[in-house]
């Protein structure tokens, strides 16, 4: 491995490097596994001889792929993980999608979710209720962030669209559509009671200390909250949304 890969591998770290480039490092079997599963193309793989021993399954899924085995010292460069996996991908950053007319898809609504880990999280069940269209605010968390990647589990390669878009100009297309508006607040009606049956829906979740943004509040058709049972102030975002997407998609 060359100094300038190492360097380069390196910068993706950095956001302004990763769209300049339009590719992002992945770490870990697990999201490496679900990339190809979901025919993602990886750009090169990297991995030991060690992990390619403990593992000849893998060994055989990425035999079609461009891929190198480096000493273990290269991912203590490289990652910013405590722990390296000994296996990363190189994959290419899709910037081409543009928000188009919708259908009658579900959208998730993320308004200044600042937390690496929440976004993850977040991105990771709405690939698992099937939610395939997200927007995210320009105060969003870099959805190709390093630690947003880890925590998603693999869930951006099941997402049809990831979308950086300035909020109302997306919530206005969507009115226009017959959706409805729905945002998580903490005066909302109870989740329990949030009946949406035969509408169109999209759902809002705001930041984790200030909730939505005032501006998007003469926009919202429904609040709904999810009310304590006991004393704890908060919930987490990713748990609420979580809950309110079960909620939704059962509804």
């Amino acid at each position: 491995m060359t100094n300038n890969e190492i360097k380069f591998l390196k910068s993706l770290s950095q956001k302004k490097y990763r769209y300049k480039h339009k590719q992002f490092l992945v770490e870990g079997l697990r999201v490496i596994n679900e990339s190809i599963k979901s025919n993602q193309k990886p750009i090169k793989i990297w991995t030991t001889e060690n992990f390619l021993n403990n593992h000849p399954n893998f060994q055989n899924q990425i035999i079609q792929f461009n891929y190198e085995i480096i000493p273990e010292k290269y991912f203590n460069q490289i990652l910013d993980t405590k722990t390296p996996q000994h296996v990363m991908a190189l994959l290419p950053l899709d910037l081409g999608v543009k928000l188009a007319v919708p259908t009658d898809d579900f959208f998730l609504l993320l308004d200044g979710i600042s937390d690496p880990g929440n976004m993850g999280s977040l991105l990771r069940s709405a690939a698992w209720y099937g939610i395939n269209k997200v927007i995210c605010s320009d105060q969003c968390v870099d959805i190709y962030n390093p630690k947003v990647v880890r925590s998603g589990m693999g869930a951006h390669f099941y997402l049809e669209s990831i979308i950086n878009i300035n909020l109302i100009d997306a919530i206005s297309m969507l009115k226009k559509q017959g959706y409805s508006i729905v945002a998580a607040t903490l005066d909302g009606i109870s989740h329990q009671e949030l009946d949406m049956k035969n509408s169109l829906c999209a759902l809002i979740l705001g930041n984790e200390a200030h909730g939505i943004s005032d501006d998007l509040y003469d926009f919202v058709d429904c609040k709904v909250s999810i009310l304590p049972v006991g004393n704890i102030e908060s919930l987490n975002v990713a748990i609420a949304g979580s809950i309110l997407l079960d909620r939704l998609v059962y509804k």
